[in-house]
């Protein structure tokens, strides 16, 4: 039958002019006389492919194991024939060996010879006095071979004596001579006998599923969603009830209405879809507006200056030419939103960034960072002292003043240098060079500019490895205390010690409190370390009933139950409250906190001496110094340094000391190196004093 011409559709998927006929029925063609070339095709040579290796798998395994089989079968033969030549013919060749009987020998190792798979024997005499026998029978040869040793011991007037040997030779070829023509014969018949089966199978696969997948895909392939198709039929008898091939039609003809109405909705979908994308694009140039400019002053955000940083950065590299990275900072402008609110601020804010906006070229970035941080990205500087010079043009223009809610306020700017690509190869690290540079500015006291060096890297490393290092060094057991007498200074009799923290180093020197004391303090350590002062100046107390003194940071005053561990720490030690002396700075006498004057109190009821440390040289008053029961007031080393320079240094000490005297306080002297420092405060009627001159602080041994 030839193909049938394609007849053209009405809108309900028939064939015009047909009645009853399929409109796609799959004709038969020469093609399914040769379906064999047809299930050459994908399906049916993978098909034909999995079935032949793995009937051919299983084949060669089951052979494998029937030839093992038969290979341990016949060696176990031949093993057995070895062992029983040993059991049957040691003891009849030893006895004809003594007798030294030559022909008896000759037909036994010919018998022996004779037996299957059996082809070389040797019989060696040993232990004759003459030249020793040496005979054999067959031929040597081959690779695959089992040989056996028997010793021949002849039993003579109840002696066993050893007369000889018998070596033997059996030859496995025979063996794998029939092993391999058994597994040709397996492997030949399985072969046919796959390939019979497989070709069989190939014929039922193809009837009955690959040429009917081959017109689902033609069906697919011409499938057009611009006009109604035909639907899908299958050039086979109908069966019953429907198979899957059945089910699978009815799917796709389903489908195919289905996609025909999903189509006119999508178009009408399509529509919409535009419309909702211009609204869509509008949308992501303001949100992208939003992520890369600043919403307040118009200027590009910290995104958008890292990454034109990065491309100026780049472009310097590779052109050689230097560009310049500036950080800006307002300098107080904290003051101005805290005195007239935030919108004051954001008007301050608009205007510094317009003002700005003057100095720059059109070639270069101005951003803001956020806050009161702002930054410029100069690209292709023409000399070093360019950067220098456009910092100085900012803080012109920011010198002028500011106008808010009708006042002038003056606001300046600390601004960081730091050039690209000689101060760094990346963003970052550039960024962080400009605000090193910036803070240095502002250390420096502010409304000017600072270029960048690498030593302020350097310092910054140290800072870091120096905080790292303290967190734990209490736990490394890195501080210790060093003791500094005070003396009386009538008796020059030493009445106690001032604890003193010191900090031991990496490299084992000793680091003064000057040093970490601040840092420790910023890092929320200082509780830490004095409760650890604390602890080890009680541990160490003294048994001749010396006071220990011992500094009290602010922060410790303020923790509440801070009283409670020093009572505790007395308890636990044995210790009388009155030798242990608490030195506190006039920062904390003015410190109205609860906590802190619940701390001051509960310690006066325990009977801890107080002492006010460097007084003098803080802004307590003498209406402070009523509030708690101190016991010692202790003059600053620079009073006691300047007294024998100036007269009025000398009667501000005297002042002091006669002040504590009328408020009951025992008056010490820090800082006395000399003799005639000495001789003053003695003279002035100071009672105690410490300093170099009287012994450096050393640890308790």
């Amino acid at each position: 039958m030839g193909p049938a011409k394609e007849q053209p559709l009405d809108r309900s998927g028939a064939a015009a002019g047909t009645t009853s006929a399929p409109a796609l029925a799959a004709p038969r063609h020469a093609g399914e006389a040769r379906w064999w070339e047809a299930a050459g095709g994908g399906i049916g040579r993978r098909l034909l492919v999995l079935m032949v290796t793995f009937s051919l798998l299983v084949t060669v395994l089951l052979s494998a194991l029937q030839l093992y089989l038969d290979y341990r079968r016949d060696l176990g033969a031949i093993e057995a024939r070895l062992t029983e030549i040993g059991t049957s013919y040691s003891d009849s060749l030893a006895a004809s060996l003594w007798n030294v009987d030559q022909p008896q020998l000759d037909l036994q190792l010919q018998g022996i010879r004779r037996l299957p798979e059996i082809q070389w024997v040797e019989l060696r005499e040993t232990g004759a006095l003459r030249e020793p026998l040496l005979l054999s029978a067959g031929s040597r040869g081959g690779v695959r071979l089992l040989t056996r040793d028997y010793p021949l011991v002849f039993q003579h007037r109840g002696e066993r004596r050893p007369v000889g040997t018998l070596h033997v030779e059996a030859t496995l070829d025979p063996l794998f001579d029939r092993l391999a023509e058994t597994a040709k014969a397996n492997l030949l018949t399985q072969a046919v006998q796959t390939f019979l089966v497989a070709l069989f199978l190939l014929y039922v696969v193809h009837r009955m599923v690959t040429r009917h997948l081959a017109e689902i895909s033609r069906f697919v392939s011409g499938f057009d969603l611009q006009r109604v198709a035909r639907p899908l039929r299958l050039d086979r008898a109908p069966p019953s009830p429907p198979d899957e091939l059945d089910r699978v039609v009815e799917s796709f003809n389903n489908m195919s209405v289905y996609l025909h109405r999903a189509y006119a909705d999508l178009e009408q979908a399509n529509e919409e879809l535009e419309s909702g994308l211009a609204l869509r694009r509008s949308y992501e140039e303001k949100l992208e507006r939003q992520a890369h400019y600043d919403t307040l002053t118009g200027l590009a955000n910290r995104v958008l200056l890292l990454d034109r940083l990065h491309f100026a950065l780049r472009r310097a590299q590779r052109t050689g030419l230097p560009g310049a990275l500036l950080c800006i900072d307002l300098d107080r402008f904290k003051n101005i939103n805290d005195s007239l609110g935030h919108a004051a601020g954001d008007e301050l804010l608009k205007e510094a960034a317009h003002r700005l906006s003057r100095c720059v070229r059109d070639a270069d970035t101005l951003a803001r960072m956020g806050g009161d941080e702002f930054a410029v990205i100069a690209a292709e500087v023409e000399s070093e002292e360019g950067p220098s010079r456009l910092a100085m043009r900012i803080l012109e223009e920011l010198a002028a003043p500011f106008l808010l809610e009708g006042h002038a306020h003056h606001v300046t700017a600390s601004i960081g240098i730091t050039l690209f690509p000689a101060d760094g190869g990346d963003t970052h690290r550039l960024l962080r060079n400009g605000e090193l540079a910036m803070y240095k500015a502002k250390d420096s006291g502010r409304n000017r500019h600072q270029c960048f060096e690498e030593q302020f890297n350097q310092a910054l490393t140290e800072q870091m490895a120096m905080e790292e290092r303290l967190r734990s060094a209490v736990a490394n057991g890195e501080l210790v205390l060093h003791y500094q007498p005070i003396v009386e200074l009538k008796s020059r009799r030493v009445v106690g010690h001032e604890a003193l923290l010191r900090w031991r180093t990496a490299e084992g020197g000793l680091c003064m409190p000057d040093r970490f004391i601040p840092r420790a303090e910023e890092m929320g350590l200082i509780t830490e370390f004095g409760r650890w002062a604390l602890e080890s100046a009680c541990g160490s107390l003294p048994a001749d009933g010396r006071r220990v003194a011992v500094n009290v940071s602010p922060r410790q005053l303020q923790e509440p139950g801070f009283a409670d561990f020093v009572s505790d720490l007395l308890r636990r030690h044995g210790l009388t409250p009155a030798l242990l002396e608490l030195e506190i700075t006039e920062r904390v006498v003015m410190d109205d906190s609860p906590d802190t004057e619940a701390n001051l109190r509960l310690l006066c009821a325990l009977g801890i001496r107080l002492s006010i440390d460097d007084f003098g040289i803080g802004y307590s008053s003498l209406a402070y110094l009523q509030k708690y029961p101190f016991d010692t007031l202790k003059i600053d080393r620079s009073f006691v340094t300047a007294a024998l320079q100036q007269e009025s240094a000398a009667r501000l000490v005297e002042t002091i000391i006669a002040m504590g005297h009328a408020l009951g306080q025992e008056v010490i002297a820090e800082g006395i190196e000399t003799e005639e420092q000495f001789a003053f405060l003695e003279a002035a009627g100071c009672e105690l004093g410490q300093g170099y001159y009287f012994g450096r602080p050393a640890p308790r041994d």
